[in-house]
C-alpha cells in the first residue's frame, strides 16, 4: 500500500469514527448537532422565556403553564439535572449553557410541545468546534408542580429529583441518580449509582454495575435488576417483590411482602430480615451456598385461617442465603 493510500485510509477511518460518534449522540436524543450556522427557539403556546448571556455562559429561564403541560421531557449529555417541586401551578426551568473554548456562538435551546407534553433539546453548531461534546454542556434546574410527571435522560450528568410524589422516569449511562419522595419511579442506568428514598407505587430499578440503595419503599410492586452492583434496601413494604442480581450482594433489612415474590443471585450473598411476617412459605435453592434461616424452609409460617400465604422463593448458585 502506497503512502497516499495509507493517508486516505486513515482519513476515512477518522471520518467514520467521527460519524459514528455523531450517530450515537443523535440516537440518544439528548443533543442534535447542526452543521448549519444558526438555529432558532421555537415559540410555543403558554411558554415565556427570559435569557441573559455572558462570554462563557448563558442562563435562560422558561415558564410553562401547568394546565397545558402534564409531562416534561428533558434529554442531556453533560451537566447535572436538578428537579424540585414547588406549590405553584406552573413549570419553571432554569437552563445554564456553559461553553469551554473560543469562537463558538451560542445557539438557542429548542422547545417542542404537544399532546400535553413539553420536550427540550439542544442544537449546536459544529463547524468551528474540534470536540463539541467536551466543549459544551448544559445544566438544568426544574421547579415542577405537584402531581405532574417528568422524564429525564443523561449520559454522564447526575440527576436529582426531590419531593412531590412525582411520577418519574430516569435514565443515565454513568451519571448517578438520587430520588426522594417520588411516585412510580422507573430508573435505568449502566454504571451510575442509584439512591432512592421514600418511594411509592410501582418501583422499578435497573443497573449494570452501579450500586442500588433503597430506603423506604411502599406500594404495589418492587422490581430490581443488577449485574455486578450491590443492592441494599431497608423498610420495604410492598405487595410483590422481584429482585435479581448476578454477582452483586443483595441485602434487605425490614421486609414486608403480601404476595408471591422471587429473589435470586448467582454468586452474590442473599440476606433478608423480615418484619413480623404473618403467613408465608420460604422456598430456597442453592448449588454450593450455605442456607441459614430463622423460619422453616418449605413450610407455611403462622398459617392464617381463610387467608392465602405468600410464597417467597430464594435462589442462588454459589452465594449464601441468610434469613432473619
Amino acid at each position: 500500500m502506497t503512502r497516499t493510500n495509507k493517508v486516505r485510509t486513515g482519513q476515512v477511518r477518522l471520518w467514520m469514527t467521527f460519524a459514528l460518534g455523531l450517530v450515537l449522540c443523535l440516537s440518544y436524543g439528548g443533543m442534535t448537532f447542526d452543521v448549519i450556522a444558526s438555529s432558532t427557539t421555537q415559540k410555543a403556546a403558554g411558554v415565556s422565556v427570559v435569557s441573559s448571556q455572558t462570554k462563557q455562559q448563558k442562563l435562560s429561564t422558561y415558564r410553562l403553564k401547568g394546565s397545558l403541560f402534564h409531562t416534561l421531557n428533558i434529554a442531556n449529555i453533560r451537566g447535572n439535572i436538578d428537579v424540585q417541586t414547588h406549590p405553584q401551578a406552573d413549570w419553571k426551568l432554569e437552563v445554564t449553557e456553559c461553553l469551554k473554548g473560543k469562537g463558538v456562538p451560542y445557539i438557542p435551546l429548542v422547545l417542542r410541545t404537544g399532546g400535553g407534553e413539553a420536550s427540550f433539546s439542544l442544537s449546536r453548531e459544529v463547524r468551528h468546534v474540534t470536540n463539541p461534546v467536551c466543549g459544551f454542556y448544559a445544566k438544568y434546574r426544574v421547579y415542577m408542580p405537584k402531581g405532574k410527571a417528568i422524564s429525564l435522560r443523561s449520559v454522564s450528568g447526575d440527576i436529582v429529583v426531590a419531593g412531590g410524589k412525582t411520577t418519574t422516569f430516569v435514565r443515565t449511562v454513568s451519571g448517578n441518580i438520587r430520588l426522594s419522595s417520588v411516585h412510580d419511579p422507573n430508573v435505568q442506568t449502566v454504571s451510575g449509582d442509584v439512591v432512592v428514598k421514600q418511594s411509592s407505587g410501582k418501583i422499578s430499578l435497573r443497573t449494570v454495575s452501579g450500586k442500588v440503595d433503597l430506603d423506604g419503599g411502599r406500594g404495589a410492586s418492587l422490581f430490581c435488576k443488577s449485574v455486578s452492583g450491590d443492592v441494599k434496601m431497608k423498610k420495604v413494604d410492598v405487595s410483590t417483590l422481584r429482585i435479581r442480581t448476578m454477582s452483586g450482594d443483595l441485602t434487605i433489612d425490614g421486609l414486608r411482602v403480601k404476595k408471591d415474590s422471587r429473589l435470586s443471585t448467582f454468586s452474590g450473598q442473599l440476606t433478608l430480615t423480615f418484619v413480623q411476617p404473618k403467613s408465608m412459605k420460604l422456598v430456597t435453592k442453592t448449588m454450593s451456598g450455605v442456607i441459614s434461616s430463622k423460619y422453616p424452609i418449605g413450610k407455611v409460617w403462622q398459617r392464617v385461617s381463610g387467608q392465602p400465604h405468600a410464597v417467597i422463593r430464594l435462589r442462588t448458585f454459589s452465594g449464601d442465603i441468610k434469613v432473619n
